[in-house]
């Protein structure tokens, strides 16, 4: 199911690529292959007779996975990972968009298809533009006069200028009607007073110090 949200556009009702509908009509048949014998019954049809049967997948892998329930708990086997590797790198198909292991070649699966997300924006998981990945290009260097500008400052502006857009979007540029809380969230409880604790101030900071009992406890 999660190959299905990273690569299926819910809302669209669209692949991302049919080349991906296709890997993920590979693999189902994969997981059918291990678990197909597993109550018995001779030879079954299979249940993905055409990966265009993934016009809609979500209803169609809640089905397979109510008819292969054990396919949802089982972990790999070192040969179906390797096989998933293999048949997601495949020659002419579009690269998954998602980091597949964490080894060597993680500069490949980051960055071997980046720039697509901003050429089809519906696309993007979630619609979150934090997983865009634009490379400087002609458009963009044009708007950079200051060499070697600070991370901060660059950051500092995007954020300035995002809140005055919203400032001026939602309360018409008026930051009086802005409204102000104390806190985010309910004021945190107050702490329960400690035996033999007690509160001071040293030098004007809180603090806090041991009470020693009297002459009169000692034995």
């Amino acid at each position: 199911m999660c190959m299905v949200r990273l690569m299926f556009m819910e809302k669209e009702e669209r692949w991302i690529d049919l080349s991906l509908r296709n890997l993920t009509g590979d693999w189902l048949r994969r997981v059918e292959e291990r678990f197909a014998g597993m109550n018995g019954g001779g030879a079954k049809a299979s249940a993905l007779q055409s990966s265009a049967s993934l016009g809609n997948p979500y209803s169609f892998v809640k089905d397979f996975i109510a008819k292969y329930p054990a396919s949802s708990t089982q972990l790999l086997t070192l040969e179906d990972k390797a096989y998933f590797l293999t048949i997601s790198q495949r020659r002419g198909q579009k690269p998954v968009p998602f980091i597949l292991i964490l080894n060597a070649g993680f500069e490949v699966w980051f960055k071997k298809d980046s720039l697509w997300p901003a050429k089809d924006i519906g696309a993007i998981f979630d619609w979150d533009p934090q997983h865009v990945c634009i490379l400087q290009g002609p458009v963009a260097v044009k708007h950079s006069k200051v060499k070697d500008k600070p991370i901060k400052d660059l950051l500092g502006k995007i954020y300035s200028t995002l809140v005055n857009k919203l400032v001026q979007c939602v309360y018409k540029g008026n930051v009086s009607k802005i409204p102000t809380v104390d806190y985010l969230g309910p004021e945190p409880e107050a702490w329960p007073q400690l035996t033999g604790i007690q509160k001071v101030k040293v030098g004007g900071e809180p603090s806090q110090a041991l009470v020693v009992a009297g002459n009169s406890c000692w034995p």
